[in-house]
């Protein structure tokens, strides 16, 4: 009898406990309203006017602060809350990218130029939200299967290659020259955004949508990559991130795929260009 009405005490405690499927659902219909929102900003931003689509990445930053101050913390949207704030980096990437004054410094300086700005408001992003390192898989788990996906990164980077064909970032292909241009790479792209996306993004998302984060957060790092003008590039970016999503998922750590995301940038812009002509 006391068990009983223990239930029914919990059961009137929690008055939303029958909402959670249709609170789930609103969810992800937010959710495919902001990844609309950033594709056409990014369409916009690639095909139409940079200036236009800093602007429109704006408003979307400012929607996503104003939608993430109103929701209540006490309620059971404050599963959509974390994701909300960890959405604002998506837009926040564009609107640095396009705004910092970078026409003095060399190309792969820039890459340090609008890291730096990012990294503090991720680490921003992970204290308001009160994350500890083990919640955005800043860890080291499973050595063999860690190695195995760093490794993946030059195949990655052999495929991206012959889809964009870029001019490599350095003058020749000598150790001296790659070591600080790779520890860029490795740091500003592969770093960062692993730590956006499959750290802070993704455990915001799985609280969100469950396992469909890990088809939310793979069709976002796509979106932001329209900017190469590239639908096959695109699609590719696409299948890169969902793999990476998965095997955050499968070894609770980034640093497999933070190493796979650098080696996939140091072939595809300081190896290739030389040896793949």
């Amino acid at each position: 009898m006391k068990f009983k009405e223990s239930k029914i005490k919990i059961n009137k405690f929690n008055p939303d406990e029958k909402k959670i499927p249709s609170a789930e659902k609103s969810n992800y219909y937010i959710g495919l309203f902001y990844l609309v929102l950033i594709t056409l900003a990014e369409i916009v931003t690639a095909y139409t006017s940079p200036q236009l689509g800093v602007i429109l990445h704006s408003i979307i930053l400012v929607l996503l602060l104003i939608h993430y101050s109103f929701i209540p913390i006490r309620s059971f949207a404050n599963r959509l809350k974390p994701l909300l704030l960890s959405l604002t980096l998506a837009p926040l990437i564009r609107i640095i990218s396009l705004s910092m004054p970078l026409w003095n410094f060399e190309f792969i300086y820039w890459f340090i130029v609008i890291g730096i700005p990012l990294f503090i408001t991720s680490f921003v992003v992970i204290r308001v939200l009160h994350l500890k390192l083990k919640d955005v898989n800043l860890r080291w788990e499973n050595p063999f299967f860690t190695l195995s996906i760093a490794l993946s990164g030059v195949i990655f980077g052999y495929i991206e290659y012959f889809i964009l064909k870029p001019e490599p970032l350095i003058s020749s292909l000598n150790l001296n020259e790659m070591i600080i241009p790779g520890l860029i790479i490795i740091i500003c792209t592969g770093l960062l955004e692993e730590l956006i996306f499959r750290g802070i993004i993704q455990n915001t998302a799985e609280k969100a949508f469950q396992n469909l984060a890990l088809i939310f957060v793979p069709v976002l790092f796509a979106i932001l990559h329209i900017g190469n003008r590239s639908i096959p590039h695109t699609f590719f970016v696409f299948g890169v991130g969902l793999f990476f999503s998965w095997a955050v998922k499968k070894t609770g750590s980034l640093i497999g795929v933070t190493l796979s995301h650098g080696i996939i940038n140091i072939t595809l812009y300081l190896i290739f260009p030389f040896i793949l002509k």
